[in-house]
């Protein structure tokens, strides 16, 4: 059976150099090709990785063919989507029509007044303001219902999703669609992104990752940690964030600047070698439908204090201190938590075990996905 798969979900978007969509549709793609004919419709304008032109099967520049067209002249029989919803370029009818549905992030993320501090001058902050009001909000998540109920509506289309919280969530959204056509197969491991610890870490540091984006909550946990080192209360430390641009925008209201390490894109191994030798890996998201990085810190060893809401608790289990992102006060608990040699060393041990066990259920759940989408099995 052929399938015709969309690689432009593995490329680069809205100037994030990698995503996790991103590196999910990479995976599932170089483990499909091994097991059926597989057509990859990829966007010769942007990165593709450079693997991919290597492997087995055979790609096709949408620039060149819409996936109509293609669909038309190979007759394929299945066409898999590998994100939410795609363009309308992919509103095809096809004998077979897969999707991973990574979540309604949009439908379920409450309002968050924290928004208006990732922006700068007074237009952005006003715009920011402006979409954070419950009239913006309600119009937004209405026009995507209506664009999602519109495409379910053209398209007999079968989901997965990475985990029951999504699932799950879906179902509540969306009622019409019935729980048999949804599967839950975990995402791919990302194990070649791992490091090994080093010896002797350069550094004793807490480690936030894409804290230039809103939904990832930095801005609660850096007050939290900069007034605990007002405080006096956290020594020897400082803090890592990855993926800010603008730091400018989280830099204003912070006390002790120079505990505060502000990087912009890291590459994939020097996050790697980031995650492997922090002191601790702080979690604050307020929406995930996995969640690749605290396993990235655990498999090293690495404690992780975490936001306790949507799919973090189902993947970490309770190898993670959990917290109620919006709340400072909790953050500051749980970073003081890991004051204590006993409690640190627990959620240490604790995160190595959880990392394995939710690798063995990615290793399963990969060949049951890949068997899906190549047989409908």
């Amino acid at each position: 059976m052929t399938v015709i798969f969309n690689l432009t979900a593995a490329q680069p978007v809205a100037g994030q150099a990698f995503h996790g969509g991103g590196s999910y549709a990479e995976n599932v793609y170089r483990n499909l090709v091994n097991a059926t004919d597989v057509i990859g419709v990829y966007d010769s304008s942007r990165a593709l990785a450079a693997d991919i032109p290597t492997l087995p099967g055979q790609l096709v520049d949408i620039n060149n063919e819409t996936p109509q067209e293609l669909l038309t002249r190979t007759g394929a029989g299945t066409i898999f989507n590998p994100v939410d919803f795609p363009d309308k370029s992919w509103w095809i009818d096809a004998p077979r029509y897969l999707m991973t549905w990574h979540g309604p992030r949009s439908l379920e993320i409450a309002r968050d007044s924290a928004r208006r501090h990732y922006v700068t001058g007074p237009m952005q902050k006003a715009k920011s303001v402006m979409a954070n009001t419950s009239a913006a909000q309600y119009l937004g998540r209405t026009r995507t219902a209506k664009q999602t109920a519109d495409f379910l509506a053209k398209f007999h289309i079968e989901f997965s999703t990475n985990t029951n919280h999504s699932k799950y969530s879906i179902l509540n959204f969306y009622p019409e669609i019935r729980a048999s056509q949804i599967n839950v197969f975990y995402p791919p491991s990302e194990e070649n992104d791992y490091a090994t610890p080093l010896a002797t870490p350069p550094e004793k540091y807490f480690l936030l990752t894409s804290a230039g984006r809103w939904e990832k909550n930095a801005y609660r946990a850096i007050q939290a940690l900069d007034s605990l080192y007002s405080e006096g209360r956290l020594t020897d430390t400082k803090t890592i964030l990855t993926g800010v641009n603008q730091p400018e925008t989280l830099q204003k209201s912070i006390r002790n600047p120079e505990l505060f390490d502000f990087k912009g894109y890291v590459s994939r191994e020097d996050l790697g070698i980031l995650h492997a030798n922090a002191y601790a890996f702080v979690y604050p998201s307020l929406n995930e439908g996995f969640g690749y990085p605290p396993l990235q810190s655990m498999a090293a060893g690495v404690p992780v204090i975490a936001s306790g809401i949507t799919s973090i608790p189902e993947v970490l289990g309770d190898a993670a201190i959990l917290f109620d992102p919006y709340s400072v006060t909790e953050i500051r608990n749980r970073l003081l938590q890991l004051s204590d040699p006993t409690i640190y060393d627990d959620y240490r041990q604790r995160g190595l075990v959880r990392y394995q066990q939710v690798k063995a259920r990615q290793d399963a759940d990969l060949s049951r996905l890949i068997a899906w989408i190549a047989a409908g099995q």
